[in-house]
């Protein structure tokens, strides 16, 4: 969430930032910027400790020999292996949701997806967590990812079904007569009654219910 205007207005320290918290993020901490990073020829800041915080309009600092709440603390440990990884494989698919949607919108499906892939079965309500403590939030920064507006903005995205389309046919379009793919697939399990995705299988005269295909495709030489 943005901070206020009149909050970033109050006086503090040079080569600070001011970060929102709090259960309605309406709390203030002051923190350091204690220099910068290159990533993928990005340069990113570095956000240090906690060393005030904005109360009443006022800079209140920390007392040195204070320890700030843990609550205020900055995160210094974050996944990483896994994210740069997957970054590294699928930048391109970023490139690609940027031909369809905006920006921010191509930034958060991708970020999502990404969250997806290193964490399966992650809910909608632990995306923001795991963006947080994951090198996700160092590559692309302030992602908004909370639980209400990730469950909003996926289904704004399932109702433009054109532009799903669309990124779909742009994605196999790069796909060269002699290129080879690899094709995988699966059958899960799905007796919703919301969709029309699921069909009888083979399999269904034994286990009783419908399934879904999933298939997967991987372009050889992509990868």
């Amino acid at each position: 969430m943005a901070v206020p205007k009149n909050i970033l207005e109050v006086k503090r320290p040079k080569n600070t930032i001011v970060c929102s918290y709090g259960k309605n993020n309406d709390k203030y901490a002051v923190k350091e910027r204690v220099g910068c990073k290159y990533s993928n020829g990005r340069r990113l800041p570095v956000t240090g400790s906690t060393i005030g915080h904005i109360a009443d309009n006022k800079y209140v600092p920390i007392e040195k020999n204070q320890k700030e709440n843990v609550s205020m603390s900055s995160i210094d440990l974050k996944d990483w292996a896994n994210i740069i990884d997957c970054d590294n494989v699928f930048k391109d698919v970023y490139e690609e949701l940027k031909e369809v949607y905006n920006e921010n919108d191509a930034l958060k499906i991708y970020c999502i997806s990404i969250l997806r892939v290193c964490y399966p079965g992650i809910k909608d309500c632990e995306l923001k967590e795991a963006y947080d403590t994951s090198f996700l939030s160092e590559l692309y920064p302030n992602v908004a990812l909370s639980k209400n507006s990730v469950s909003k903005f996926l289904s704004d995205v399932g109702k433009t079904c054109s532009r799903i389309t669309t990124f779909m046919k742009n994605r196999t379009a790069k796909v060269n007569i002699d290129h080879h793919l690899l094709v995988d697939g699966t059958l899960k399990t799905n007796d919703s009654k919301v969709n029309c995705l699921f069909e009888f299988s083979r399999k269904s005269r034994v286990k009783g219910n419908k399934e879904v295909s999933v298939l997967f495709a991987f372009d050889l030489e992509a990868m």
